[in-house]
């Protein structure tokens, strides 16, 4: 760390600008004292484009200017929109990105955690850079120790690992659905992934854990599509539901305690299981219905018909409920997704209906 002109915590007015004149070292080690740590290159890159979809965080359109960020624009006075240095985090918020967080693009490059031939990655851009610079594909870099003393362009920004959906919940109560990463097994294990969150249904907090790339399964091998063993021997809950092609639910969903036996494999996988659960239907009081669940066939057309053993056909359905009626994924005749109070071929699976798995804490 340094002290001269260009290092904003030189001046008792700046406590709101930009931590700048660190080198990776010292931003590494602030990150680590918060609890947190710098992003990788692609971590950045995910939240600040919302998946590699904008150019810009806050969008497509319109251009790099001072309505979104802290930069060189000539219409506006050049560098650092007239001011001629950085600005106070978070002033321009018509340039946060989708899930929020200011200054991704322009006031001060950020550190990452990714190196490059010798070098470290920065991204984002400064007050000192041109629209190209601020854009979501911009990069730069520098020696990692290298505090830039002169202009005072490098900073970052830590992040904090979150084991579930829940914890985003209950930090950014604002978060909205859509992909976040998630550590279920905490720093030090293995690496963050991401997932898909539903933040609305119910309170929110679910991580979605089966979504269907087909609507004609035949297997008595299906899995999760996210079969992440330290996700599922977190969460105690679990959220059954039919969505569509934009993963919005489109009929009747079910909540209730996670079953122990769906902690260790998927319910597609066991040939036939019968459970008590308590269960909620959209938010209802919980009343104590029966789970059925496997792959193999049953006597009749409805939810509450006892298995046959040796013969293959496949459902999850909870009886005497509007609860999601997944059926005919162990076979070649088409998946169908009627509702646990009709019969189950009622309705059949089609890209805007196909049945999900959800959990959270």
């Amino acid at each position: 760390m340094s002290s001269n002109s260009a290092c904003n915590f030189s001046y008792p007015n700046r406590d709101d600008f930009p931590m700048n004149c660190l080198n990776l070292t010292g931003a590494t080690e602030f990150c680590s004292w918060v609890g947190g740590r710098l992003p990788t290159q692609d971590e950045w890159f995910s939240e600040a484009s919302n998946n590699g979809t904008r150019t810009y965080p806050w969008g497509n359109s319109p251009a790099a200017s001072c309505d979104y960020a802290v930069m060189n624009d000539p219409s506006a006075g050049g560098t650092g929109c007239g001011a001629g240095t950085a600005a106070p985090v978070c002033s321009k918020p018509l340039g946060n990105s989708v899930s929020g967080l200011c200054d991704m693009s322009g006031n001060a490059w950020e550190w990452t955690s990714t190196p490059s031939g010798g070098l470290q990655i920065l991204r984002g851009g400064s007050w000192l850079d041109f629209g190209g610079d601020v854009q979501t594909t911009g990069s730069d870099t520098d020696s990692p120790n290298l505090s830039d003393d002169d202009f005072g362009v490098l900073g970052f920004s830590c992040v904090r690992e979150v084991r579930s959906y829940l914890d985003i919940r209950n930090s950014f109560p604002g978060a909205t659905d859509g992909t976040y990463f998630i550590d279920p097994d905490g720093l030090g294990g293995n690496a963050p992934f991401q997932v898909y969150c539903d933040m609305t249904t119910d309170g929110g907090g679910w991580t979605l854990i089966f979504e269907p790339t087909q609507t004609n399964y035949n297997s008595t091998n299906l899995d999760y599509t996210v079969p992440n063993a330290d996700l599922l021997n977190r969460s105690t809950q679990v959220l059954i539901s039919f969505r569509d092609r934009f993963r919005a639910i489109v009929s009747p969903w079910a909540s209730f305690a996670l079953p122990n036996a769906w902690k260790s494999q998927a319910p597609f996988r066991t040939p036939g299981a019968i459970e008590l659960v308590d269960v909620s239907i959209n938010e209802a009081a919980a009343v104590q219905r029966t789970l059925y669940y496997g792959y193999e066939n049953w006597i009749g057309n409805s939810c509450d018909s006892s298995f046959q053993s040796g013969i293959l056909f496949g459902r999850i359905c909870i009886a005497n409920t509007q609860a999601p009626f997944y059926s005919a994924f162990a076979v070649s005749q088409g998946d169908t997704c009627s509702l646990s109070d009709e019969f189950y071929n009622n309705t059949v699976c089609e890209t805007d209906r196909r049945f999900s798995i959800a959990v959270r804490e």
